[in-house]
């Protein structure tokens, strides 16, 4: 296990470009591909606390840099100090945000080639699987740089409204420095909402979507004695959105209680 030392002051800036120090409760964790032309890095959402322990992340698909190396390990910069982490070592918070920075390995080449790539999303209605995508792609990517013998699905868009979609087939399966146009089809995330009703979580409900379809929730008929139900904690969406999600039912002391 590695720990990475940060110095604390009211300035909140600790010596190095990497890490910086905040003066509150929460740190966040990083990651950068450091020039990659194909793969991609994680995300790390979750808001950490000193010294909290943090699980290193591997890149999805195969991360190469421009001069065609391989993804070697990540490394960590705190001042004149460098730390070096694998995926799936942990590392810990020490008062400050920790920014993986991805590095390659010089020894190893890889080939990679330039593709055509057409994202199909899966249409919210169809009805049979020779209807479940339009004719013309969401969107296209001209020249989006691959590794050749990697699966295609390495490719796909995971950011924005893709996030909301899993990739559910390529076409080819696999790149090969023969093909020059690659389509991806996407399919939506079923989402859940779980609802609660109590302060205590004892009573809960839930409902199930796939993404961005319309949400119907009805106002909760529980009787919470001496108050007002008022909504929702946070405010409920039109539609579900691309990731699981709990509301928290708001109650209001009824006047004359």
């Amino acid at each position: 296990m590695k720990k990475v030392w940060a110095i604390v002051s009211m300035v909140c800036i600790v010596g190095g470009l990497f890490l910086s120090c905040e003066d509150n409760d929460t740190f966040n964790v990083s990651y950068t591909s450091n020039g990659a032309i194909a793969g991609e890095v994680p995300t790390d959402d979750n808001d950490y606390k000193d010294l909290d322990f943090v699980t290193v992340q591997a890149p999805s698909g195969t991360m190469v840099n421009k001069s065609g190396n391989p993804f070697d390990r990540w490394m960590v910069k705190d001042g004149e100090e460098v730390f070096w982490y694998n995926p799936g070592e942990t590392a810990q918070i020490n008062n400050a945000n920790i920014l993986f920075i991805a590095t390659y390995d010089e020894d190893k080449q890889v080939e990679t080639a330039n593709y055509t790539v057409n994202h199909y999303q899966q249409k919210l209605t169809y009805t049979d699987s020779s209807d479940e995508y339009p004719d013309t792609p969401s969107a296209t990517d001209e020249k989006q740089s691959g590794v050749v013998g990697a699966d295609a699905s390495s490719l796909a868009r995971t950011t924005g409204t893709y996030a909301g979609f899993t990739v559910k087939s390529t076409a080819p399966a696999t790149l090969t420095s023969d093909d020059t146009t690659v389509n991806i089809y996407y399919e939506r995330k079923m989402i859940t909402y779980t609802f609660v009703y109590n302060d205590d979580a004892s009573t809960t409900d839930s409902t199930s979507g796939k993404y961005e379809a319309t949400l119907t929730v009805v106002t909760p008929t529980l009787i919470k004695t001496g108050y007002t139900f008022t909504g929702w904690k946070p405010e409920l969406p039109d539609t579900f959105g691309p990731t699981d999600q709990t509301f928290t039912a708001q109650w209001e002391l009824s006047s004359g209680e």
